[in-house]
């Protein structure tokens, strides 16, 4: 409970630091821009706490850092709002370079700075260009570039804006370096805000789960493509739709305003007047005085091209008045112009003096949105139409600017959710499945130290993601404590039946043993000369494939069962006084046979014994001899089972340094020098050497059994 309660309050303590992380970024944003405001330098330094918080603390406080900026800056009366795309991405570029430490080499500086300027005076231009309107060329690059060079002046402008904000964020990363010199290391990492709900992965458990192979996608890989997937196409259809509806209420607006502006033209001028209007001109009085109004009106009302009065003929536009706002030639009262092609569909309703909806052409005059409103005299019949031209460039440039807009505010927002996804899918599913994964991959069940480990190192990663994960994690560590004990139980019960099966064999090697009255405790003293030459051989090196840890338990413990087939001599050969004949010798010589037939016998009953095996060996092999003149089958060096080798040299000489009824026991140094001359014919040479190398635990061997 206690381990849970400081989780929880950790992550309290994260929220709260987080936030005041994010205030001190934004303040210094704030005080930043204000300060190059109040001096009037042509630099922002608006994006200082954007960097220092990400490098600090994440991504995730550095993006809601730059978001929450340039809300406040649009909130305070500024026009920064549709910026705060650069912010977010200056602070996701940062911190993903800072997070593969390439930050803390030259270039990886010197590739930050050209990222971030790069956002910001690339970005920048395009949003100042399109949506302000309010960027100046010339302030950072003179214009040098030849002119027509660029037609519209955006690429100028960028090529300005970057070298601004090369110098902008050249400063910005200065500051943001000169303050982490004062931060210690350690510091730093207390202020990295991280949202753990399990006890904090090490450097070496976050490798480790990096290294782990997977056969397709990892489910971060998965979880990522699977967000920002989402996030695109929701931002994509939410881009279509609201840039769509903003199109279609432009123009239904602009057809509004046209139309209002030629209802107003229409209300300007005389009707019954038409006739002297074109004839007289602007040396009427009157009509001076309607053109200035007319002039006026189209200078005033956005988007207004055009506004003319035309008495519509058979033989074309007879001009009435003709105003611009973009300062082209006007035609003269009386012109008459031809119908464009494209306007011909209406001419036949406007002849008959009938109202026409606006139109949308692209001819003689450009693309335009026109509104044709009829002006009637005194007796209703209409004399002319006032006219009113919307440019539909300006219109575009309009839609251009707000896409501009919903695409960096829906791009600021789909970085900060996907960062907001990431962070939870990271903490919540991909760290604790992680987590799990490398304690379960660890597992050793050799001993009962390594499996209370087990159960301590699943323990101590105390998930509480308080979902499907924890709930996992809970029955995982319920079953493994269960296997734990269930292991325990079983390596008891393993432990008894091997002792068991131990203590039979010696009861069994004991019966034989009782039969021949000379042999004392000889299946005891082979079986430690056997594990002295076996250990020694490990030390050598030699038949590593071979002599293993189990290797030496198995022929150790089964080393007693060597002599088993003497159960089947008779006890007057067994313990004859004198030397045998050649006829008992062969009866002598059948106790290698029976012997492996009993352990035959043994191992169809027992499954999986693989210490009857080399008892087997041992049984039927330990006379045969390397030169290949032993018996019962006449094998020759590695042929013999490496057991049955073993126990030839064990078995000889223990019966060399012996007492037996037919002979003494032989001196130490006399039964060393027998089996070292030995050593090629008799014996293998190795498990001779093997043998030899420590005398004086030989001896040891000797003095205990002789003493017991």
């Amino acid at each position: 409970m206690e381990k849970s309660m400081d989780i929880r309050t950790n992550r309290r303590m994260q929220y709260a630091k987080a936030l005041a992380l994010i205030v001190f970024g934004v303040l210094v944003n704030y005080t930043g821009s204000k300060i190059v405001s109040f001096f009037g330098a042509p630099i922002y330094l608006d994006t200082i706490g954007t960097i220092l918080i990400a490098l600090t603390g994440g991504m995730l406080p550095g993006i809601f850092t730059g978001l929450a900026t340039n809300i406040l800056t649009g909130v305070t009366g500024g026009t920064s709002f549709y910026f705060c795309i650069i912010n977010v991405m200056i602070a996701f570029i940062v911190s993903v370079l800072n997070d593969r430490g390439i930050l803390k080499k030259l270039y990886g500086k010197l590739l930050c700075l050209i990222c971030v300027a790069a956002v910001g005076g690339g970005v920048g231009a395009v949003i100042s260009h399109y949506v302000y309107e309010t960027y100046r060329t010339g302030i950072y690059m003179p214009n040098f570039l030849p002119e027509g060079f660029v037609s519209n002046g955006l690429l100028l402008e960028i090529l300005d804006s970057l070298c601004g904000d090369f110098i902008d964020k050249l400063i910005s990363l200065i500051v943001v370096y000169v303050i982490l010199r004062f931060v210690s290391e350690d510091f730093r990492k207390k202020l990295m805000i991280e949202g753990w709900k399990q006890r904090p992965m090490t450097r070496g458990e976050h490798k480790a789960s990096g290294r782990k192979r997977i056969r397709q996608w990892s489910l971060k890989t998965k979880t990522i493509f699977l967000l920002v997937m989402t996030c695109i196409m929701i931002t994509l259809i939410g881009c279509s739709v609201s840039f769509y509806l903003y199109r279609v209420s432009l123009v239904d607006k602009n057809e509004v305003i046209a139309r209002s502006v030629a209802e107003l033209v229409a209300t300007t001028i005389n009707p019954d007047h038409i006739e002297t209007y074109i004839r007289e001109g602007s040396s009427n009085s009157e009509y001076v005085g309607i053109e200035k109004k007319l002039e006026n009106l189209a200078v005033k009302t956005k988007n207004i091209q055009y506004v003319y009065v035309y008495k519509i003929q058979e033989d074309g536009c007879h001009v009435v008045f003709d105003v611009n706002s973009i300062g082209d030639e006007k035609d003269k009262p009386g012109d008459i112009l031809p119908f464009d092609k494209s306007f011909e569909e209406n001419v036949p309703a406007l002849l008959r003096g009938e109202e026409i909806p606006a139109v949308i052409t692209d001819d003689t005059y450009g693309w335009l949105l026109t509104a044709y409103v009829p002006v009637r005299d005194g007796q209703g019949n209409v004399v002319c139409y006032a006219s009113a031209d919307i440019s539909m460039d300006d219109v575009r440039n309009d839609e251009i600017a707000y896409l501009v807009k919903i695409i960096s505010s829906f791009m600021a927002f789909t970085i900060l959710l996907i960062s907001l996804a990431l962070w939870v899918a990271r903490y919540d599913i991909v760290y604790p499945i992680n987590a799990i994964s490398i304690s379960a991959s660890d597992f050793a069940y050799d001993s009962e130290k390594t499996r209370k480990q087990n159960v301590e190192i699943l323990e101590d990663l105390r998930i509480e993601t308080g979902d499907e994960i924890e709930n996992l994690y809970k029955s995982i560590l319920a079953t493994t404590k269960e296997s734990m004990s269930f292991v325990e139980k079983m390596e008891k019960q393993n432990d008894q039946i091997s002792q068991m099966q131990i203590g039979l064999i010696m009861i069994l090697a004991d019966l034989v043993e009782s039969r021949d009255q000379s042999t004392g405790d000889h299946v005891r003293k082979t079986a430690e000369y056997t594990k002295l030459i076996m250990e020694n051989l490990l030390k050598m090196g030699a038949y590593t494939d071979e002599i293993t840890p189990e290797f030496i338990y198995d022929v150790y413990h089964s080393a007693p069962l060597h002599d088993i087939g003497k159960i089947s001599v008779s006890d007057r050969i067994l313990n004859k006084p004198g030397r045998l004949t050649d006829e008992e010798f062969e009866l002598m010589k059948l106790h290698t046979t029976a012997g492996r037939d009993i352990i035959d016998q043994a191992m169809k009953s027992i499954s999986g014994s693989t210490y009857l095996a080399e008892a087997r060996n041992l049984a039927a092999y330990h006379h045969e001899k390397w030169n290949g003149k032993g018996y019962p089958e006449g094998l020759s060096g590695e042929d013999i089972p490496l057991s049955a080798r073993v126990m030839a040299v064990a078995d000889v000489f223990d019966a060399l340094v012996s007492k037996r009824v037919y002979k003494d026991a032989f001196s130490f140094e006399k039964a060393m020098s027998i089996i070292k001359e030995g050593a090629g014919n008799h014996f293998d040479p190795l498990v001779v050497e093997a043998f030899a190398m420590d005398e004086s635990k030989i001896i040891k061997i000797m003095e205990k059994f002789q003493y017991s």
